[in-house]
Formats: structure tokens, C-alpha cells, sequence
């Protein structure tokens, strides 16, 4: 969606971009999406490498249960 919104000259700046990223998040996600959501909300990028990292750690403590 984001791309058909920059082809049509309309993009989305990064923190709308982040508020629907972090919307689209389950239940398990809530101490991470206080985290992104505080003020200076962080670029598109750097929120879906907090995420990646979030999920990464997610899966080696599951790993660990």
C-alpha cells in the first residue's frame, strides 16, 4: 500500500508508517510497541529492526522453555 501511495506522489511519512505498523501487532507485542510508540518516534526502518530483534529474542526465549 505504501508503495502505490509514493507511485501516485502521496507517501506516507515514516511515523504514519510506524503507527500502522505497531497497530498491526498482536497481544505479545505490547512492551515493545510502548517502546516504539514513546516520543521520537524512530524511522519505518530502524522500527522494523526493533521488531526484528524483538522477534528474534522472543524465539530464543521460547526455545529455552
Amino acid at each position: 500500500y505504501c508503495d502505490e501511495l509514493v507511485t501516485i506522489g502521496k507517501p506516507l511519512e515514516d511515523d504514519n508508517k510506524v503507527f500502522w505498523l505497531v497497530n498491526g501487532l498482536g497481544p505479545g507485542y505490547e512492551l515493545i510497541m510502548s517502546s516504539i510508540l514513546k516520543p521520537l518516534i524512530p524511522s519505518y526502518l530502524d522500527a522494523v529492526s526493533l521488531l526484528q530483534g524483538h522477534e528474534t529474542m522472543k524465539d530464543l526465549h521460547a526455545g529455552e522453555a
